[in-house]
């Protein structure tokens, strides 16, 4: 199937504005007429085409082996045409990151949802065909049209839709803001856990009024000297006077208690006279 000419001459604009070596993947090719014909235009600038068809006809296996027949003599001979034979599905599993994709595959809704949910996410610019069938246009409003980073151009019945890029000064605006508000969340968990925790009330730095005024006392306090004041030395001398006192009497009493014992009465000495003119007795 060939684009009308209004057609083609939007997705020939679209096509220019991919970059060097360009990645186009194609769903639903049939016997690749438009895979051709865009194969053709992206050649100069080494682009590549993958063309992503199962080839099941509604008629059986005689309509898959014309689809398939033709689209190899025309576009399967071409160099930068690589066909997948599968579905959209299958080729979503290669992990692929196409600079373009063009849709024309499962016109009914779910199968249009499913190729709109699977390269919406990976490719910034999709070409839909035939998207004037309502389960089609229903699908592509839905998951599209719905979303405000894609502008959307509609050609006949090719609608083409280019994600929006940001600009590097809303880019910087969304970076400060998330900035703040990262801030503004860790200041209010800070107050949640002092009004949680009262003992996070009081800061490591504030300190009691006693405590403050003992570090004044502290501060203002001479530093240590081997000076002393006169008040000091009058108590040591006192203590020295008291202990010279007590020791005199501690010796008066001494030498009172010592002449008491050595001093005897006559009737003692009289009696150790005696005992003294006695004879020996045997």
């Amino acid at each position: 199937m060939r684009l009308p000419d209004d057609e083609w001459r939007a997705m020939q604009a679209c096509l220019d504005k991919l970059p060097h070596r360009p990645l186009v993947v194609e769903i639903g090719c049939f016997e690749g007429g438009t895979t051709q014909k865009i194969a053709e235009y992206i050649w100069p600038r080494d682009g590549r085409i993958i063309a992503v068809d199962p080839h099941q006809g509604n008629t059986g296996w005689v309509e898959t082996h014309k689809s398939l027949n033709g689209f190899m003599k025309g576009a399967g001979q071409m160099e930068n045409v690589i066909p997948i034979l599968g579905t959209s599905l299958t080729a979503s599993k290669m992990r692929l990151k196409p600079d373009f994709v063009f849709i024309d595959g499962d016109h009914s809704y779910e199968g249009c949802q499913l190729d709109c949910r699977l390269w919406s996410k990976t490719t910034p610019v999709i070409a839909f065909h035939d998207t004037l069938d309502k389960p089609v246009w229903k699908a592509i409003q839905e998951e599209i049209l719905s979303d405000k980073t894609w502008h959307c151009e509609q050609t006949n019945s090719l609608l083409v839709c280019t994600k929006k890029k940001r600009s590097p000064l809303t880019i910087i605006k969304l970076k400060t803001k998330r900035a703040y508000y990262m801030l503004r969340r860790k200041l209010w968990k800070l107050k949640t856990q002092q009004t949680k925790n009262p003992i996070l009330k009081k800061s490591a730095s504030k300190s009691t009024p006693a405590e403050s005024s003992k570090s004044q006392q502290q501060d203002s306090s001479p530093a240590k000297t081997t000076t002393t004041s006169p008040a000091h030395t009058s108590t040591k001398q006192d203590n020295a006077s008291t202990s010279e006192t007590s020791s005199q009497q501690k010796k008066a009493d001494f030498t009172r208690t010592h002449n008491t014992k050595t001093q005897s009465s006559p009737q003692q000495n009289t009696q150790r006279g005696k005992q003294k003119n006695e004879p020996f007795a045997f």
